[in-house]
């Protein structure tokens, strides 16, 4: 039961993570490409190694953890740079001031910690947007 509701967590971020990407990019005026396909392909690889490697019997092995790490963490790493990008391009262009990146993208790797320093943010785009 645990592992069916961490998983359930796990897709809810994810879809969180991808909606959030959708409407930066519609909010800002991205248009679709490549990166948004791969991003999207990525986020799916998050989910299946999520679900697939720590909960079957071969989470018992080394191999298993090792391949759980190597995947993981650069895949965590590449989504959440991705929409902290998104994030920060939003920010320059709707309030007229640059940030770092590399914040961004701790706070959305970290993202039980760092809703609380995104949230305000997000919420000051979406502001500033309904007043134009």
């Amino acid at each position: 039961m645990v592992t069916v509701l961490a998983d359930f967590s796990n897709a809810l971020q994810l879809a969180w993570l991808y909606q959030l990407n959708v409407d930066l990019g519609r909010h800002c005026g991205f248009r679709s490409s490549g990166t948004e396909n791969r991003f999207v392909a990525m986020l799916v690889a998050l989910l299946v190694i999520l679900v697939f490697i720590p909960n079957g019997q071969a989470a018992e092995t080394w191999t298993a953890w090792f391949a759980f790490i190597a995947l993981f963490f650069p895949l965590l790493y590449l989504t959440s740079a991705h929409v902290a990008q998104k994030l920060v391009a939003c920010e320059a262009a709707a309030l007229w001031h640059q940030r770092s990146r590399g914040g961004a993208t701790m706070m959305f790797m970290f993202i039980a910690i760092g809703i609380w320093f995104l949230q305000p943010r997000i919420k000051r785009l979406l502001v500033e947007a309904a007043h134009r």
